[in-house]
């Protein structure tokens, strides 16, 4: 598969090299499925960084004896919005690997162009092939 990353960085030489495969990339798809797994993942390590910090005030008020009722509802709902936010982010990247998943293997710069063997070019002949006998 592939990387997403090589894609996004260099998607007019993918797009070339896949079409010389007679392959036509969906570029626009791409994005949008790439776009959306980015924007999921930020959002994800956000909320995931705003438990961290709440857990570290909470251990604090813990520590001083202080309530923290109203600091166990805040982490309550956040744990709430991290488990859908996991589930939208684990669907758009299978999303995201399906998509890849048919996508060929891009091609060296040195092979030929041509929908099908016949159009390679002979390069060297070392003998011709030899065919059996059979024993009758």
């Amino acid at each position: 598969m592939i990387d997403s990353t090589y894609i996004r960085e260099n998607s007019d030489t993918v797009v070339n090299n896949l079409a010389n495969r007679g392959y036509e990339f969906d570029i626009k798809a791409f994005t949008k499925l790439d776009e959306e797994k980015r924007g999921l993942q930020k959002s994800l390590e956000e909320l995931q960084a705003q438990r961290n910090k709440l857990s570290k005030e909470y251990g604090e008020l813990k520590k001083a004896g202080s309530s923290t009722k109203d600091l166990d509802l805040e982490i309550g709902n956040l744990k709430t919005l991290l488990v859908d936010e996991e589930v939208k982010f684990k669907d758009a990247q299978i999303n995201l690997d399906k998509f890849l998943s048919v996508v060929p293997n891009l091609v060296s710069d040195s092979t030929p162009i041509g929908q099908d063997e016949s159009s390679n070019k002979l390069i060297r002949k070392s003998s011709e092939p030899e065919t059996q006998q059979s024993p009758d």
